[in-house]
């Protein structure tokens, strides 16, 4: 299962998914963090892939940590930065 949300409804003014990707990782956490392709790079997404068997008290660990992570973060901000997409325009060299 996968859960993604979107910059569109994203509250936060002072920090990103970026940072809040990089701030469960102190507590062992890898949420992905995307930005989209040219012409849609003001979307971005946080990807948390929930595996079957996880339990309960691991996925309310998992939510008590964003939370937390986002509480942090709304009080300090954040200084995260989306990597630099590739040069859409650029071609590379065919391999055949």
């Amino acid at each position: 299962m996968s859960t993604r949300t979107r910059s569109a409804s994203w509250p936060y003014q002072n920090f990103s998914e970026f940072d809040v990707s990089a701030k469960v990782r102190e507590r062992g956490w890898v949420l992905s963090a995307y930005t989209m392709p040219a012409n849609a790079e003001a979307v971005r997404s946080l990807s948390v892939v929930v595996r079957p068997h996880l339990n309960r008290n691991v996925i309310e660990g998992l939510a008590d940590d964003i939370i937390n992570a986002c509480k942090w973060l709304e009080s300090h901000g954040g200084t995260a930065t989306p990597p630099q997409l590739h040069d859409t325009h650029k071609t590379s060299p065919a391999k055949c």
